[in-house]
Formats: structure tokens, sequence, C-alpha cells
């Protein structure tokens, strides 16, 4: 198990919301489907090679809540991780912002489940946000 997979799911035990990983084969879907509409190519992270147009926000001054598209719909979300595939769990933005708060910092991204848009939070102290 990768390092920021063990943390979401130790955040979510301390917080009695246990947050479940899809299984493999469902979150390697997910990932595929999410790079084939918002990535070029196989960079390192994907905000390096965004093939659609994307607004940064400082993650310093702004909650996931703020910059999320649909901040009532379910959400996939996908930890980057130092694991062969990435976990993807299926959340609320609600229980997004819970994981930010309860965890070391780590990028991650997260797509609506029609995959209209992309919400990535970066090491460098941004929410990109790409789409609709």
């Amino acid at each position: 198990m990768g390092e920021v997979k063990q943390w979401i799911e130790e955040a979510g035990a301390e917080l009695g919301r246990p947050f479940v990983p899809c299984s493999e084969d469902v979150a390697k879907d997910i990932v595929n489907k999410s790079q084939a509409n918002f990535v070029e190519g196989t960079p390192r992270v994907w905000w390096l090679s965004l093939r659609r147009p994307f607004v940064s926000y400082d993650s310093k001054d702004r909650s996931f809540l703020d910059v999320i598209p649909e901040p009532t719909e379910r959400v996939w979300f996908i930890a980057e991780d130092d694991s062969k595939d990435l976990p993807v769990f299926d959340l609320t933005p609600d229980e997004v912002e819970l994981i930010r708060k309860n965890c070391p910092l780590f990028e991650y991204y997260v797509t609506d489940k029609q995959f209209r848009w992309l919400v990535i939070e970066s090491d460098h102290d941004q929410f990109i946000v790409c789409g609709p």
C-alpha cells in the first residue's frame, strides 16, 4: 500500500468516516478515462501537460470547496501516490476537504463522474481547475 493511500485511510478511521478505495479494476478505468480527457502524453504529474485550458488559484487562500465546479455532486478522488496504480475514491466534495485538512500535503486529482472537469491540487500550493 502506498503512503498516501494509508494516510487517507487512517484519516478516515480517525474521523469515523471510512474512505474506502475503489477496486483496482475500477480505479484503473477511472484513471485512464481521466487522463484521456485531460492530459496530453504521460507527464510525471498531470498538471504539467493539461490538454484543456485551465485556471490556477492559490490553495493557501481558498478551500477546495471554493474552486470545485459542482460542490454538491459526488466525485472521483485520485490520489497521487507512489504505488504502481493510483488509488481512487468515490467521495463527496466535503470528504475531499476533510482529507485535505487531516493529511499531510500531497497532490491529487478530482473529476466529476462524467469527466467534464478536473481539479488538481499541486505541491506548489495551487488549485488548477480544468474544464467546463
